[in-house]
This record gives C-alpha cells, structure tokens and sequence, in this order.
C-alpha cells in the first residue's frame, strides 16, 4: 500500500509534468499568435473588429432613444405598441432601507441574509465572543517543480519566451 508521503510525491511530479506540458501549449500558442499577428490578416481583423465595435455603440445609442422617445410617447398618449416597440410596464419600489431593515426584523427576518466576507472582515478586527477563530493548514505548492520533471523532457522549449504560472494560479509563496 502507498503511504500519503509517496503518493504526494507522484502527484507532485505529475502536476510538475502538467506544467511543462502547459508551458510547451502556450509557447506553440504564443508563436502562432506571433505569425497571425505579423500577417495581412490580422490587419483585415482588426479593421473589421474596430468596425464592429463603432457599429455596437450606434445600435446601442440608437436602442437608447428609441426606448426614450417610446417610454416618453407612452406618457403622452398611454399607448402600448408602436411599429417595432412595445411597452411594458412593472413596478418600481421605493423605501428608506433603516425602515425596511426594522421592518424585516419583526416580520420577516429571513429576508436578513449575511454577506460572509465583509461580515469575516469586521469579525477579524472586533473578534465577537461568538466567532471561534481557529488556525487552517493550507498547502502552497512552488512554482518550480523542474526537480520532478522527466529529464528528458527538460530542454524541449524555450523557457526564457514563455511566463510563468501567473495570472490567476495557485500562490507559492
């Protein structure tokens, strides 16, 4: 039977071999994108997406006034269809939130929700007698598990063209 130690370990040099294998994907993706970019046709694409992007903010302008001019015709005249536009009508609440909060304490007090992480924000600082502070273990794991790698793996690309594991991977500090 393999004891947690050993078991660690395999899982280490496998996640060592992933990283590799991700830095080798995105080296392939970042010379692809560099031939794309250098060509015509990133040329042709950025015309067309800038074009696109101008088009988007005329449609939504335009969107933006004919709501306006139908909202305004519909209090005129209390009609509820024109050509390409209808009208619908909801419910607009408006309260003092202090009301509401007393309010929802005598009769509704499931409607009283906490947001947890400004809630655990505040308790860190005021520690009330009810929170229990206790210390979790979490693991960091380094970025350089090169030690792990199958050796002949370790000069397949240049390293110096790729980023580390950034942007949004696990902290090895």
């Amino acid at each position: 039977m393999m004891s947690n130690l050993e078991a660690l370990d395999d899982r280490v040099r496998e996640l060592a071999n992933l990283r590799k294998q991700l830095q080798e994907v995105k080296y392939q993706e970042e010379l692809r994108e560099n031939i794309y970019m250098s060509s015509g046709a990133y040329a042709d694409f950025l015309d067309a997406h800038t074009e696109r992007i101008k088009v988007e903010q005329r449609v939504r302008d335009a969107e933006t006034w004919v709501r306006s001019m139908a909202v305004s015709t519909y209090n005129d005249t209390k009609e509820k269809k024109f050509p390409g536009v209808s009208i619908g009508v909801g419910t607009k609440m408006t309260y003092d939130a202090a009301l509401a909060l007393e309010w929802c304490k005598e009769r509704l007090p499931e409607a009283l929700a906490i947001i947890p992480k400004t809630f655990e924000k505040v308790a860190e600082i005021m520690k009330p007698d009810f929170v229990k502070f206790t210390d979790e273990p979490s693991a960091r794991i380094a970025k350089d598990l090169s030690e792990f790698l199958d050796m002949e793996d370790v000069e397949s690309y240049p390293a110096d063209h790729v980023e580390p594991y950034g942007h949004g991977g696990p902290s090895t500090e």
